[in-house]
């Protein structure tokens, strides 16, 4: 926090669960454990940030649901805590985004904006990101309501270049840690799943990963040139649109995908504004970059 207030920041983004709630537990007393963790380290941070007037963002990362959230900021209710509001990762969690927006927005410090592919699958189904638009999230009226709450937002396009991930909602894994979850919210999320079929394949990168940083750089040109168009509106409207890239580059040689990013992006995203970093977690390492669109 001290060297966030000394580079100017106002907001720090977190995560509280680094992994996948229904991945992560096996019980409900596991996850319960974990929350109560989870408080106290929230309890013992606040003061900190009141002291260097930094706010926490807590990102909803398919860990809590909007009651539990909700619930957790309430406790606390400290001004220098609220939400990284991310548009799509409750939808893991069987919540509709319109609905998450509603009762997170008046909490919101800064928003990870994205849309999702959806496609069904045998034990559930996978999510994965599609260019604005694509797909059926309502991200129009999402925005509105973010926007009325808190007109200063910054919005930052979180584009992450990976395969699909799985939901594996008609599991007994997955239920384990959320047994009071009504069954209208697994209706209503997989009536919208099978409503919002792909209209193409949801993006992969194994293979492309496999053939090299070419293939790599190919595949991120193509996703930004979608998302220019929705650069100019997001201007007019006075919000600040960030681009966030990331993809995994576990047995890739890290120059050469970075090299060709960067070569790949400079005639759409503004280079002065670039900063490619390396975050890594486990065994999984990735390249990221964050930026204005052109």
């Amino acid at each position: 926090m001290r060297a966030a207030k000394i580079a100017g920041g106002e907001v720090v983004r977190t995560a509280i669960l680094s992994g996948r709630r229904y991945e992560k537990f096996d019980s409900s007393e596991a996850f319960k454990e974990f929350a109560k963790q989870a408080w106290a380290s929230l309890f013992l941070a606040e003061p900190i940030l009141r002291r260097r007037r930094v706010k926490l963002a807590i990102e909803n990362h398919k860990d809590w649901r909007i009651d539990e959230m909700t619930a957790m900021l309430r406790g606390l209710s400290s001004e220098f805590v609220g939400i990284c509001f991310d548009t799509d990762n409750n939808i893991a969690l069987l919540e509709d985004p319109l609905a998450l927006a509603e009762a997170l927005a008046p909490h919101a410090c800064s928003i990870h904006l994205k849309d999702m592919g959806v496609e069904e699958q045998e034990d559930g189904f996978l999510i994965a990101e599609v260019p604005l638009g694509e797909r059926g999230l309502e991200l129009p009226r999402i925005v509105d309501v973010l926007r009325q709450a808190q007109p200063s937002l910054n919005f930052s396009l979180e584009m992450i270049t990976r395969d699909p991930l799985k939901v594996p909602c008609l599991t007994e894994k997955f239920w384990a840690t959320m047994l009071a979850v009504p069954g209208a919210d697994l209706a209503r999320t997989l009536a919208w799943v099978r409503k919002n079929k792909p209209v193409r394949p949801l993006p992969r990168v194994a293979n492309a990963i496999s053939r090299g940083a070419c293939a790599v750089g190919r595949t991120e040109r193509d996703k930004i040139t979608f998302l220019r168009p929705t650069a100019p509106r997001f201007a007019a409207a006075g919000a600040p649109l960030l681009f966030r890239t990331a993809q995994p580059a576990r047995g890739t040689s890290r120059t050469p995908v970075r090299r060709h990013l960067a070569q790949s992006t400079n005639s759409l995203l503004r280079p002065p504004e670039m900063a490619l970093y390396s975050d890594s977690r486990g065994e999984t390492s990735r390249f990221a970059f964050w930026s204005k669109l052109r």
